[in-house]
């Protein structure tokens, strides 16, 4: 879905749902930061391999670039899980505190019955 295309427009047509622009929203985020990712990973990765540039790489920087990259790529992966567990954590002390709330309102209204 581009929202910038002229079937998009308001000038007719079916304006998308929240859910969608949500969506675009969320994939646009998703490829800027994977952009974002392999810009880093290469410029360091080629900073820290590539001593002498020149028109090929040899088999020495080629391993050197592969286990930079897989090292980026699984630091990147420990981070996302540690923030996705945070985000977890935090969503459900947040569920067990308007529970706890919800359950003591109604305790309370119960009370003055």
């Amino acid at each position: 879905m581009d929202f910038g295309s002229p079937s998009s427009s308001s000038s007719g047509g079916d304006k998308p749902s929240p859910s969608q622009i949500l969506g675009e929203v969320q994939r646009q985020v998703q490829v800027a930061q994977f952009q974002e990712f392999v810009s880093t990973v290469r410029d360091k990765c080629f900073e820290k391999c590539v001593t002498k540039p020149s028109s090929s790489l040899g088999s020495s920087e080629q391993q050197c670039l592969a286990r930079c990259c897989d090292r980026y790529a699984e630091a990147t992966q420990i981070v996302m899980r540690s923030q996705a567990d945070i985000i977890t954590a935090g969503l459900s002390a947040t569920a067990s505190r308007m529970i706890s709330a919800r359950s003591a309102n109604q305790h309370a209204v119960l009370g003055h019955i």
